[in-house]
């Protein structure tokens, strides 16, 4: 099980998305700028979940990295869509891995 709490501190972490992927992905955050700061650590929070992700699925599926890359960035962009991005993108990217692997 992948724990994705607490979110992580912007100012220790590496933010991990270019500044287009990031106007892209949020721009609701982009605008307001009293909730910029949880924006920020959404977004880092995001980027580490994602490379926890793909660790745990290269492990499962070694020499899959870029079916494992593709459906994580494709369970991403679907779990922007949601108010709470970092509570689907785990099941999102279970999904968009099983789906990659079926005929």
């Amino acid at each position: 099980m992948i724990s994705f709490f607490p979110l992580i501190d912007v100012q220790s972490s590496i933010n991990r998305t270019s500044s287009h992927e990031e106007d892209m992905m949020i721009p609701d955050c982009a605008e307001a700028k009293a909730v910029q700061p949880f924006c920020q650590r959404l977004v880092v929070a995001l980027g580490e979940l994602k490379v926890r992700l793909e660790a745990q699925y290269l492990s499962q599926f070694p020499g899959q990295e870029v079916r494992i890359r593709k459906a994580i960035e494709d369970a991403e962009a679907a779990a922007w869509r949601t108010s709470f991005p970092h509570l689907f993108l785990p099941d999102l990217a279970e999904e968009a891995i099983e789906r990659s692997a079926s005929p």
